[in-house]
């Protein structure tokens, strides 16, 4: 597929089908043209300009194909492409997400050439689902061409869309100060066992080691309230914001030399879970057909964290080791496990030949 030019803007209306500038049916006579006087017309670079041809084959052609098979051959051979745009969600008016789509809405028609290996959906937050869907923009799950080199339309349409996001919600409550060997123990026990299964042991341990309780004198216990409260804290703008790119690579708030990097990453990590495990067993329950409100982009991003947390690393139990005198300790150093990780190195080396 040839781009267009960084210069050509696409348009956000809805394409028809393209063909070439060939008159395939007749058309009614051209409408009379004005005369003027030739002393109004310039005599010098004057051009002869013809109309377009109005009958098939034109003139200048010979060609035993009728009308009917010139536009099968000339129009229906090329790509069909619908254009959309999206007003950002909480934010303001006049600011846009833009989409491309191959074919129509009921074809599964895609410019989208097929991963190489299952270890690189993960470039995606939606690399099953729909672009519309996914939090990265351009979506990468059909960012690639079906030829080598190449992008897709879609991935060229969405760069041209505002990168704002929405509104955040204001920031409320007071999170609890936690050591590090509480946030790494919660964090093997969530990966393990998930979160209680009984609601009031849920709430007891959110507002009792995680949040301050901002619903003390309500006896009511309500799943939605620690959602609403988790949200809200994760709002606080000392937080990371992972929708940046240099935030998307994990390894640096763990390597870096200050070690409140690493406790505040921990911290911000151990909240997303447990927000994201409470919104899974909010599906399982009656409050599944009452819809929550949409989530802020950034709330979005740290439930994004807490998935692949969960799916690709695990934190493994405090070794003991002797000390000086014979006695058996604690570790105090935390060691992590990435059970995807042959699978992801040999997929790069897989894709280092592919360039080679």
């Amino acid at each position: 597929m040839v781009l267009p030019s960084e210069n050509d803007h696409p348009s956000t209306s809805s394409s028809s089908r393209s063909s070439l500038p060939i008159s395939v049916s007749p058309s009614p006579s051209p409408p009379p043209q004005l005369c003027l006087p030739a002393a109004a017309i310039p005599q010098h670079n004057v051009r002869a300009i013809r109309a377009p041809p109005r009958e098939w084959p034109p003139v200048r052609y010979q060609t035993e194909l009728s009308a009917t098979e010139a536009k099968q051959f000339i129009g229906d051979g090329a790509p069909k492409f619908r254009g959309e745009s999206r007003e950002i969600t909480n934010g303001p008016r006049g600011y846009y997400h833009l989409f491309a789509f191959a074919g129509d809405e009921w074809d599964e028609e895609s410019d989208t050439a097929p991963f190489q290996s299952d270890s690189f959906y993960d470039m995606s937050s939606n690399p099953e689902g729909k672009q519309t869907d996914a939090l990265e923009r351009p979506a990468m799950a059909h960012a690639f061409g079906t030829y080598p080199g190449t992008l897709t339309l879609s991935y060229y349409v969405a760069s041209f869309g505002s990168t704002l996001q929405g509104n955040e919600v204001a920031a409320r409550g007071k999170v609890r100060k936690l050591t590090m060997l509480y946030v790494l123990d919660r964090l093997r026990i969530l990966q393990v066992r998930g979160i209680e299964e009984d609601l009031g042991q849920l709430h007891t341990h959110l507002y009792n080691y995680l949040l301050h309780d901002t619903h003390r004198y309500d006896s009511k216990v309500s799943l939605d309230n620690q959602i609403s409260d988790l949200v809200a804290a994760l709002c606080r703008p000392s937080w990371v914001n992972f929708s940046g790119p240099e935030n998307q690579t994990i390894a640096r708030f763990l390597s870096d030399p200050n070690p409140g990097v690493a406790n505040g990453f921990f911290h911000q990590l151990l909240l997303s879970i447990e927000l994201y495990l409470r919104i899974n067993a909010r599906h399982q329950t009656n409050l599944a057909m009452k819809p929550l409100p949409d989530m802020p982009e950034k709330i979005r991003w740290d439930l994004m964290l807490a998935q692949r947390w969960l799916e690709n690393v695990e934190v493994e139990a405090p070794k003991k080791v002797k000390d000086g005198k014979g006695k058996r300790e604690q570790k105090s150093s935390v060691g992590f496990k990435f059970p995807h990780k042959k699978t992801q190195v040999e997929a790069l080396r897989n894709f280092a030949w592919t360039l080679k």
